[in-house]
């Protein structure tokens, strides 16, 4: 070998038409010299993957060289012998993660860590936007459920408070301290802003229905009655949380969540019903 990756790549010149193993993942060039001359080769794997060298002579000035160009075929031995596919959800989970860390969602490492190639983890997730906002949609869905939690748990003697407004005041709390949200809104503010308040994106409808849920549920129990209509009134509480908590946290600025806080149950306790259905 005169260079190259000697622990990645194949360790002889290929022979026209050779099959050629090349390691799981391995990424790399390699040159060399056959009786016909020099070559190169440059190879990016996945696993359970080889390669068929198709070799051909170039005549340049001074000599003649073999050209590799490598064709991805699948290995026989392999259970994988169909085109790789992904399952977004696993892609999603793996970006929350690294969100989670502290780390920039990168798709190129990503598509690594995951065992694919850039274009597999763009095509079966929709691009970074898209993966960025799966991933703080998770999260996102983790501190509802997790609010929901506490506020059910809550032991203490019934203030007649709406569950809504508990609900909501936990998941405003949990936001705000989350050093995954603090540090991609530090970090990317402008995406993050725009993924959050997307009308038409992964997060805020989601927001609102998980929002017209809790109001409905106050509904049910008879402790509430909205004075404008529900859907609206969700929309609004959602879009108060943007404005108070998220436009601050992306600028920089502290935090106005006790505000938010006395705005929101303010909407919602104009509509909660007093004893006697009133």
């Amino acid at each position: 070998m005169d260079r190259g990756n000697e622990a990645d790549g194949p360790q002889f010149a290929p022979a026209v038409g050779a099959l050629v193993p090349v390691p799981a993942r391995a990424v790399g060039e390699w040159s060399g010299a056959t009786e016909q001359g020099a070559f190169s080769c440059r190879s990016r794997t996945s696993p359970h993957t080889r390669f068929a060298a198709h070799s051909r002579p170039v005549q340049n000035r001074r000599k003649w060289s073999v050209s590799c160009h490598y064709r991805a075929v699948p290995d026989e031995a392999s259970p994988h012998r169909t085109r790789v596919r992904l399952d977004p959800a696993q892609a999603f989970d793996v970006a929350a993660q690294w969100i989670r860390e502290g780390r920039r969602v990168d798709m190129q490492g990503l598509a690594t860590e995951l065992g694919v190639t850039r274009m597999t983890l763009h095509r079966h997730t929709g691009g970074r936007d898209r993966l960025i906002g799966e991933a703080l949609w998770q999260l996102s869905a983790q501190a509802w459920a997790r609010s929901e939690e506490e506020v059910d748990g809550d032991r203490r003697p019934d203030d007649g408070e709406l569950r809504s407004a508990r609900v909501i005041r936990a998941f405003n709390g949990r936001l705000v301290e989350s050093r995954a949200v603090r540090t991609l809104l530090d970090t990317e503010p402008e995406l993050s802003l725009r993924l959050i308040t997307d009308p038409d994106g992964p997060i805020q409808p989601r927001t609102i229905a998980r929002t017209l849920r809790l109001i409905e549920s106050d509904e049910r129990a008879g402790r509430l009655r909205p004075v404008i209509a529900r859907e609206d009134l969700a929309y609004a509480l959602v879009k108060l949380a943007e404005a108070f908590l998220f436009g601050d946290l992306a600028a920089g600025r502290p935090v106005a969540l006790q505000t938010a806080n006395q705005v929101q149950t303010a909407l919602l306790e104009a509509g909660r019903t007093r004893p006697g259905g009133t």
